[in-house]
């Protein structure tokens, strides 16, 4: 077990009308690696500091590149174990996926007021990014591999793909589909995408917004080029919304058939635009 030592921070978060109690100050000593806590290979440490108080938060070891190394290692082995995951069955996958998002939405209050100590994100948007996108992102796969209808997961789908105009770095812009669901996977993110209202980031109604900047746009339509030159398929949107004759907007576009040396498929715009999914999950990515 790592010794951890937990002490109370009396404050509160300022500025939460919630009263949202500050974290407890964790300390660590071990790296949590192939399932054990193991002793890190050198004795640095980081202290995180809380953005809004300037108190410290903790330390965890700084882990050097050995143990980064026996991390990847260490899931390279569990991947390729003969009872690891790249065998089981997609129940079971599903049922460890789900069993995941409920402990991550258990510990949702904890987990906000810790993102929102050491970056200062807001804990209002701390909830939807940290606690709900992954939390969304994991029932659909779980979904996926229990057969279980898209349809039922359509708002998480938009969280966790194309919030904020597709402009936030932790979107799942690529995402993999079974090849015995390919068809509907595809046709569930071109519905959903082509439903999306575009328009003024001011109107309440709108779901997909401008581009922060014109050259954002020019980036962006060059990436969609660059797609349709690759091959890729466009099932929805791919140009400018025709009703907007001003702003930077682009549509929001779904590319299918895209292979995995494809650019479009290694590079980040940030912007509404989907890749998905990557050639029928072949290559890079496996699926049953």
């Amino acid at each position: 077990m790592p010794t951890c030592q937990r002490s109370l921070v009396p404050q509160q978060l300022p500025g939460v009308d919630e009263t949202l109690s500050a974290p407890e100050t964790l300390t660590y000593s071990s790296l949590f690696i192939g399932g054990d806590w193991v002793k890190p290979s050198t004795d640095r440490v980081i202290t995180p500091i809380d953005a809004s108080t300037e108190q410290p938060l903790g330390s965890v070891p700084d882990a050097a590149e050995a143990d980064v190394d026996s991390a990847v290692a260490a899931a390279r082995a569990a991947f390729d174990a003969p009872n690891g995951w790249s065998r089981w069955e997609p129940a079971r996958r599903a049922e460890i996926m789900l069993r995941l998002a409920d402990a991550i939405d258990a510990r949702a209050e904890e987990s906000v007021a810790r993102v929102s100590a050491q970056n200062g994100m807001p804990v209002a948007v701390a909830r939807q990014l940290e606690i709900g996108y992954p939390s969304a992102e994991l029932r659909y796969y779980a979904g996926l591999a229990e057969d279980l209808s898209l349809t039922e997961t359509r708002e998480g789908l938009f969280g966790s793909t194309l919030l904020n105009n597709g402009q936030t770095c932790f979107l799942g812009t690529r995402v993999p589909a079974p090849r015995s669901r390919y068809d509907e996977v595809v046709d569930a993110f071109t519905a959903l995408a082509g439903s999306l209202t575009v328009g003024a980031a001011a109107d309440p109604t709108t779901r997909i917004g401008p581009m922060a900047t014109a050259r954002q746009r020019e980036r962006v339509e060059t990436y969609i080029a660059r797609g349709r030159s690759e091959g890729a398929r466009i099932t929805v949107g791919g140009g400018r919304p025709a009703h907007l004759d001003r702003g930077w907007f682009v549509e929001p576009t779904v590319f299918a058939d895209v292979d995995n040396s494809a650019v479009v498929a290694r590079r980040q715009p940030l912007h509404p635009r989907s890749r998905r999914p990557l050639r029928r999950s072949q290559g890079q990515w496996p699926g049953p």
